[in-house]
């Protein structure tokens, strides 16, 4: 294409061209990655620097300046959807003046074709077990794995656990000699893990079974020792693109590495501020050591944030410093100023919903909003909230496990049994947790009993009326028969600690690895739910009847309705206001990372609140509790980290007025009126107003002061 004519001489053609077709203009950083050409290049692209754009524009400049063939170039990123939205993004772009397709792929899908190509040549079958159901999918084979190493059955959550773990091991190339010096939480987790690789090889012999990880490992492997192979795929593509590179693990990297060569024309994305998926594997430290790898690379950093405003943009930066595994660099944005960040301190979850509540309310465009949290366990009593307020919601990529949660079971199979104490087909499902303690032999000799009498009284018999045991049966009996006539909210607290369940729940999430805090955690919840409720069975009703409207939000992507996701879902999406929610110890950052108490854990931590964080375009609120799933929690220390940006140096001065800042003295705020202090918090640098409409907020004195938002009256 000829572009002489185009462009004034002190503009590339190219990009005179793309200006005069599409209207994009390039900042400096953006036309050197875009005008790279030969070598390897590391392109630090900082939340909100249109690095989509940049790689778009990059591929276009290869073909069109260069002459390079469109099939000779591979575009690599992390998930099924991205490499879409670059396709798409491409073809909008350029589809007019570049006929042959280019090659958008997710690692994955390339390693894929490199196995079954390797394979089919072989004339060895194979079976992709991943997504099968039935016997021979991955979910069942390792359910049956962990039953017959632990001698008990996995749970959903210990399934996702072992799942990621064994992902983990692939991921990071660790040998199988070295399992046992990694905890995993997992009982007998190097015992699974071979039966598990020896089922895939022998099982269904000669057809060989393959996971999603097994496509990253042999693909490897073929590359490794076939340099017939390896060689058709350097001459294939010689020009290799990656984005969201810092979430591509080691063994994903070595695969790149090795078709990247000997030209190693290699044009990697990523930012290590927004390494996210450390239990996945992912190795941000590769982009960290780039040069060492390739002692000739350009490293380019992307810093002009074209999302958010000056006000956002400015504390971010700020925060994410505190990090010490990073490059040197600093987001800046030419967008004005807009809201500063809000603060806001609730004594419970509840009352944190009722202000989200209040705000959404407010709030027209629904689908500009989002609320995102740590866990999907924040979403459960939220979304509760929200239905009850006719308040539409789009839940993005929940894993809907909660309602089937054995300890949900636990609790709908204590309340069954609340009502028939001669059901033993439900007893069987509890009997392990009960106290007495019920055991196998106790239940056939039941079978054989009175079925006209209670279970209780029955075993109580077959005791002996006058002993212990026997006087325990007849006293769960009497809880049982307690528990009928509670309502909901008060039956759950009933479980708890009269029948006490929790005890029960806590030896066995000790014995098989579970989090016990998990599990207070989904009590609390179910607790939420049952307020206001009159009958057990409204309450298993509303259970269903929430999780078919968790199921059903999907339909409620493009409509008009406030977004629900976790700090990594949310990755690469951005929204007008974002609320970030339950912003406490032990939930950002987790209490796992807590535990294991060291750098690197911490900073991914860090990393997911500034992921969250630089999701929003206009306005930010930071929202924490007291009071957390029932039990006093401190607020997180990222919050008190952005606090301390905003304000360094904390002091009443510069308050308009005549008197200076006290409780009991009246304010006017520019925004929610008239009110009156009620407490200073100095340490914090809050105070607490309650106003005239009958909200009680904690408002930052470096806002108010540096915003001019208060007077003193």
């Amino acid at each position: 294409m000829d572009y002489a004519k185009r462009s004034p001489a002190s503009e590339h053609p190219f990009l005179a061209w793309v200006k005069k077709e599409t209207g994009i203009v390039l900042n400096r950083s953006q036309r050197e990655a875009v005008l790279h050409k030969e070598g390897p290049l590391l392109l630090l692209a900082t939340p909100g620097a249109g690095k989509t754009t940049v790689l778009n524009l990059h591929i276009a400049y290869l073909i069109l300046e260069h002459k390079i063939n469109p099939h000779q170039i591979l575009s690599l990123t992390f998930s099924r959807a991205s490499a879409r939205d670059m396709e798409t993004r491409f073809q909008n772009l350029f589809g007019r003046v570049i006929s042959q397709p280019v090659r958008f792929s997710t690692i994955h899908s390339f390693a894929f074709q490199v196995v079954t190509d390797y394979l089919r040549r072989q004339g060895r079958p194979y079976k992709l077990i991943e997504n099968e159901q039935g016997v021979t999918s991955k979910g069942a084979v390792l359910k049956s794995l962990y039953q017959k190493h632990n001698a008990t059955v996995v749970s959903e959550e210990k399934l996702e656990e072992l799942a990621n773990a064994i992902g983990y091991v692939k991921n990071t190339m660790i040998p199988v000699e070295n399992l046992e010096t990694i905890d995993f939480k997992i009982n007998h987790f190097k015992e699974i893990y071979l039966s598990y690789e020896e089922y895939k090889r022998k099982s269904y012999a000669p057809t060989i079974l393959l996971d999603f990880d097994d496509m990253l490992t042999l693909a490897h492997d073929i590359l490794e020792r076939e340099p017939g192979i390896l060689n058709f795929y350097q001459k294939q593509y010689r020009y290799i693109l990656t984005d969201e590179s810092q979430d591509t693990s080691l063994i994903q990297h070595k695969i790149i590495e090795k078709i990247a060569k000997p030209q190693c024309n290699l044009f990697v994305v990523g930012d290590e501020d927004q390494a996210i998926y450390g239990f996945r594997g992912a190795a941000p430290q590769y982009l960290l050591e780039f040069k060492k790898t390739y002692p000739n690379a350009k490293i380019i950093a992307m810093t002009e944030n074209f999302r958010s405003s000056e006000d956002i943009v400015k504390i971010t930066n700020q925060f994410i410093k505190a990090n010490k595994k990073r490059y040197e660099k600093d987001m800046f944005t030419h967008n004005t100023k807009n809201k500063p960040i809000q603060i806001s301190k609730f004594k419970t979850e509840q009352e944190q919903w009722d202000y989200l509540v209040q705000q959404l309310a407010r709030t027209d465009d629904l689908s500009s909003v989002a609320i995102i949290y740590r866990n999907n366990a924040s979403a459960i009593g939220l979304i509760n909230k929200l239905d009850k307020h006719g308040i539409p919601f789009y839940l993005r990529d929940f894993k809907n496990r909660f309602f089937a949660h054995w300890v949900v079971e636990d609790v709908l199979n204590y309340l069954r049994f609340s009502y028939n104490d001669k059901n033993i087909a439900v007893l069987e499902k509890i009997h392990t947790k009960l106290n007495p303690f019920i055991s196998k032999n106790d239940l056939e000799l039941l079978k054989r009993a009175d079925a006209d009498v209670s279970s209780f009284v029955n075993l109580a018999k077959i005791y002996g009326d006058a002993s212990k045991k026997a006087q325990g049966f007849l006293r769960l009996q009497k809880y049982f028969n307690q528990l009928n006539k509670l309502s909901p909210h008060q039956a759950i607290r009933f479980i708890r600690k009269k029948l006490k369940y929790e005890e029960s729940a806590e030896r066995i999430c000790n014995n098989l690895g579970y989090s016990f805090d998990n599990v207070k955690g989904i009590l609390a919840t179910l607790e939420y739910i049952a307020v206001g409720l009159e009958t057990h069975q409204e309450f298993a009703f509303r259970l269903k009847e929430l999780e078919k409207l968790m199921g059903d939000s999907k339909y409620n992507q493009d409509s008009n309705a406030v977004t629900l996701t976790t700090m990594h879902s949310a990755k690469g999406l951005e929204f007008k206001r974002v609320y970030l929610i339950d912003l406490v110890e032990g939930v950002i950052p987790g209490a796992e990372s807590l535990k294991k108490g060291n750098e690197d854990s911490l900073e991914e931590e860090r990393r997911l609140f500034y992921v969250g964080m630089t999701r929003a375009i206009q306005e930010l609120s930071l929202l924490t509790v007291e009071e957390y799933q029932q039990a006093k929690v401190d607020e997180s220390r990222f919050v008190k980290e952005v606090r301390q940006i905003l304000q360094p140096d904390l002091k009443t001065e510069g308050v308009q007025g005549d008197k200076q800042l006290a409780a009991g003295v009246f304010i006017d705020h520019k925004k929610f009126g008239v009110g009156k202090v009620i407490s200073i918090n100095r340490g914090k640098g809050t105070f607490r107003v309650g106003f005239e409409n009958g909200q009680v907020k904690d408002l930052l004195y470096s806002v108010c002061i540096e915003n001019n938002l208060i007077r003193v009256l």
